[in-house]
């Protein structure tokens, strides 16, 4: 005899429970006068599954959470208690209820630096670099004192027949005079 591949029901071994909760479902749909197809329509649930249902077969159904699901849509569209119905049905589909003190980890502190602080310091520093390029560059140096030429190049000017270079006194405590226009001398020498 070959082996039939064809889906045969299984013999239903889910608890009485799961089957009462279905029975009551059906009396609550039935005492609306309303037929299985209406309510599959008005759920959007396919109607095989609210048979299931109706029938206690948790095994025909796509998976507990979705046969949770629809036990509480279908139990708040009839009017019923959904949480005890939903209670009811996942004991007797023998599945554990949900743990009532779910206990969250605390999320860890940041350990680094904060960001304000890390601005202002940026803040800070940029100011101070600023400031310290202003007053390095603003201020005006003048030399005290001029060295004087080295001799071979006093000797080169005197051959060249350039007059000598005037002493330079180092400047007063007055504020300096604006100063004298430059008059630039031709290669000659002369004017």
């Amino acid at each position: 005899m070959p082996y039939d591949m064809k889906r045969h029901p299984r013999p239903d071994t889910q608890s009485a429970e799961a089957a009462r909760v279905g029975e009551e479902l059906r009396d609550a749909r039935l005492a609306l006068g309303v037929s299985l197809e209406e309510m599959a329509d008005e759920l959007r649930i396919n109607r095989r599954y609210l048979a299931a249902l109706e029938e206690g077969r948790v095994r025909d159904l796509p998976g507990i959470a979705y046969a949770t699901g629809f036990v509480r849509s279908y139990s708040q569209i009839l009017g019923l208690d959904a949480p005890e119905m939903v209670r009811r049905f996942r004991e007797g589909a023998g599945v554990a209820a949900p743990a009532k003190d779910l206990v969250f980890p605390e999320p860890v502190p940041d350990r680094g630096v904060p960001a304000g602080a890390v601005i202002m310091l940026g803040a800070v520093l940029a100011v101070a670099g600023y400031a310290g390029w202003y007053y390095w560059s603003g201020s005006t140096r003048t030399a005290e004192e001029v060295p004087a030429l080295p001799p071979r190049l006093e000797q080169s000017a005197r051959e060249a027949g350039l007059p000598p270079l005037p002493e330079v006194t180092p400047p007063a405590a007055t504020p300096p005079a604006s100063p004298a226009p430059a008059t630039v001398l031709p290669p000659g020498g002369t004017t």
